[in-house]
């Protein structure tokens, strides 16, 4: 149950950090792109977004960095790959996941 919890989170921290990432830079290329056009400079030359880029390179560190808590789970919980002759119905290896 506990594992099960840490794995729900790790995928909730992962999911959150790659959609800020990716909302970050998206915003920061459109005002980029933005400032460079004269009829829309006036309104958004103010705007410094000279931060996302580093701020995007610390989330996506972070994000391997959340996986460590399912590392450390016991070994009957961990997942093993098995021959095609021990498969039921002589499934191929990665169906017996």
């Amino acid at each position: 149950m506990f594992l099960k919890i840490l794995d729900r989170l790790e995928e909730i921290i992962i999911a959150t950090l790659m959609a800020l990432a990716t909302a970050l830079i998206f915003v920061a290329v459109v005002q980029r792109y933005a400032a460079a056009t004269p009829a829309l400079y006036a309104y958004v030359h103010w705007i410094d977004l000279s931060w996302a880029q580093e701020l995007c390179i610390y989330m996506f560190v972070w994000m391997p960095s959340s996986a460590p808590p399912t590392a450390f789970a016991p070994a009957s919980t961990s997942v093993s790959t098995c021959s095609s002759t021990s498969c039921p119905s002589g499934c191929s290896a990665r169906a017996c996941w």
